[in-house]
């Protein structure tokens, strides 16, 4: 059996240590997966389309108040409105990092990947005014796309054709376009069965679906504006998040009955995938398998890795202390 004594090179040593050394508690994805955030206690969860089934994915550390989620090249992106930041989380590894906080962030909600940046849903409480923010996944930069005048409430986001940026404004009970070059908001759809828009997404045919805080899901055709109830009651009495399977279905966290709600746009059919001890509030789709993706930034090593890595250099260095105190002193 090999035993660190019987091991005659300290850069030998230090690979073995770094080798058993084992990173941050790692997890996998696949396609189909949704994903939950839940704010008591901070965590999210990777909810099986299937059985329902919930597992841990992050909880804890940079995670204090997570309102939203969504998938990135290689990690996990989460809104958190306690620091206030961007929370990254790597896939595979599920190392936490920040990726943006501070200057203009002030409550991050609605989050959707747009190319190399990341869009966020920004509100300023004190002056009761939204903005939607652009930051670069590569450096974390942060620069305002979108001003939104007070009073609003743009709580989300999402992206659909290319160039195609949407948002819903829960005061003002609208969809609105947004230029993803000035900026500037061209409505789509207000009043009606729009009450309080809190969600938003995008079909694949390019229409919109939209969560209503009133308690139902509607969809709005982005040129004409035109509402259809998808549906109402049921497992829906206060919906927050929304989002798009890959078959069509839509998946709904509802905080007023604590369920995944599972809906069949062309039938209205609500399913419970599954249920939750408190509140859901944000959910997204593995449209991929992101841990097969390099991710846009580096995923710093877990701390069980970094210990190692030190214990390894530091056994290297009194490896190599011991080697010259017993060398001839011509050669000391």
């Amino acid at each position: 059996m090999t035993t660190l004594r019987t091991i005659s090179h300290p850069l030998l040593l230090a690979l073995l240590l770094l080798t058993v050394s084992p990173p941050a508690l790692a997890f996998d994805l696949a396609a189909g997966d949704l994903l939950v955030v839940m704010r008591s206690p901070a965590r999210v969860l990777k909810v099986d389309r299937v059985t329902g089934a919930q597992t841990v994915l992050s909880s804890g550390g940079e995670l204090h108040l997570p309102i939203a989620v969504t998938v990135a090249p290689g990690a996990l992106l989460v809104s958190d409105a306690f620091t206030p930041s961007i929370v990254e989380i790597a896939t595979p590894g599920g190392t936490q990092t920040v990726l943006s906080t501070g200057q203009d962030l002030d409550t991050p909600t609605g989050l959707s990947v747009d190319g190399p940046d990341l869009l966020v849903a920004n509100l300023t409480p004190a002056v009761f005014a939204s903005q939607v923010l652009r930051i670069s996944l590569a450096t974390g930069g942060q620069s305002v796309l979108s001003q939104v005048s007070s009073p609003s409430r743009v709580g989300a986001v999402t992206v659909g054709s290319p160039g195609a940026i949407y948002v819903v404004d829960e005061i003002a009970g609208s969809v609105s376009s947004v230029d993803p070059v000035s900026g500037a908001l061209a409505h789509i759809s207000s009043g009606n069965l729009l009450v309080g828009p809190i969600g938003i997404a995008v079909e694949a045919s390019g229409q919109l679906v939209v969560a209503d805080a009133s308690g139902l899901v509607l969809r709005v055709d982005p040129l004409t504006g035109a509402q259809t109830q998808l549906a109402s009651g049921g497992n829906l009495v206060t919906p927050f998040g929304i989002a798009v399977e890959a078959d069509g279905h839509l998946v709904i966290t509802d905080k007023g009955t604590d369920k995944l709600v599972r809906i069949d746009p062309a039938t209205g059919v609500q399913t419970v995938v599954s249920s939750f001890s408190t509140d859901p509030w944000g959910v997204a789709v593995v449209a991929g398998d992101p841990s097969a993706a390099p991710g846009p930034i580096p995923a710093l090593p877990g701390r069980m890795y970094t210990v190692g890595l030190l214990a390894a250099l530091g056994l290297t260095f009194v490896v190599l202390a011991r080697r010259l105190h017993r060398a001839p002193a011509s050669l000391r």
